[in-house]
């Protein structure tokens, strides 16, 4: 027979023991708003140019500046069940996975095993590359792999690779082939990533005809936009994101400004000064070969000209400023 006080014990431990497993089950919940993202997509822009720019890959019309999109990483978005690589090895925790989507290179030549094996994202991205760099198929039909641009589009990859890592924060100058390992079991990301409000984030990469993809963890998102952070952690509130820096000279660009452009002067005696009427042409010291002085309106010296005409509107050609202007 239970009595009252071991039936109220027995009641507290139960208590006790379900208030812990809801503390266990809690999670913080985390979100970035659209200019917060735009901030880590400009960050991962200034990157991915930097690495382009090295290894001498073209640049599409209206591609520059424009190939990097930053989204939440929820189920809708990012397709879980593709082959997702870690760019940390060893490091499931590392919260880092990244993918190639084949669009233009959906068949990519691989020396497969006997099972067929499907082609790593590796390859795929590796394929791509060798393609902007080269102009070679990457899937040659009856032909072997062309090692030397394989091979090229391969370490451009690994660089990449190495680079989002040390983006990411990582100090070591380590062999880059240990994040191009593929993932094994399970081939899909960990599902805590993709949840909603989980705070991690999907950057998509236009990557020559097919779609890098690259998921960030909330604790490597909050490092990268630094003071832009924001979550519900705590008593933490939603903080005014810092507004985008824009160059002095894009700032300025819409200034309007004037510039005068000036003949050589006119020296009149007094007495044919007030003897002028209107209709009289005056003779003025500047010979036709003579280029105009273009001024600022403080008086600097900026540039020597010619006058012209364009359409129906006198024109002036500017010149810049000889030794003995």
């Amino acid at each position: 027979m239970i009595v009252a006080g071991e039936l109220f014990d027995m009641m507290q431990r139960r208590l006790s023991t379900a208030q812990t497993d809801v503390a266990e089950a809690a999670r913080p919940l985390r979100w970035w708003s659209a200019a917060q993202l735009d901030v880590l997509a400009l960050r991962a822009q200034t990157l991915f140019d930097q690495w382009r720019g090295d290894w001498g890959l073209p640049v599409g019309q209206g591609e520059a500046g424009h190939c990097v999109k930053a989204v939440p990483a929820h189920p809708d978005a990012v397709q879980v069940d593709r082959q997702w690589m870690a760019l940390f090895a060893g490091d499931g925790a590392s919260g880092t996975w990244w993918t190639v989507r084949p669009e233009a290179h959906r068949r990519v030549h691989t020396r497969l095993g006997p099972k067929g094996d499907e082609p790593s994202a590796l390859d795929v991205a590796g394929a791509a590359i060798q393609t902007a760099l080269f102009g070679v198929d990457a899937n040659p039909a009856g032909q072997s792999d062309p090692l030397v641009a394989s091979g090229a589009g391969h370490d451009a990859v690994k660089d990449w690779c190495l680079r989002l890592r040390h983006w990411l924060g990582a100090v070591d100058d380590g062999e880059v082939s240990s994040p191009t390992e593929p993932l094994h079991a399970p081939l899909s990301l960990p599902t805590d990533l993709t949840q909603f409000w989980s705070g991690a984030v999907l950057l998509r990469l236009d990557w020559y005809g097919d779609t890098f993809q690259l998921v960030i963890d909330c604790t490597h998102v909050m490092r990268l936009i630094g003071p832009c952070a924001a979550t519900t952690d705590g008593a933490a509130t939603e903080r005014r994101s810092e507004a985008l820096l824009t160059p002095v000279l894009s700032a300025l660009s819409a200034e309007p400004l004037s510039m005068t452009a000036e003949l050589n002067p006119i020296e009149l005696d007094l007495g044919t000064l007030t003897g002028l009427r209107v209709g009289d042409v005056i003779r003025i010291p500047h010979a036709l070969e003579m280029p105009l002085l273009v001024r600022a309106d403080d008086g600097e010296l900026l540039y020597q000209a010619f006058l012209g005409r364009l359409e129906d509107q006198k024109a002036i050609e500017l010149f810049p400023l000889t030794q003995t202007s």
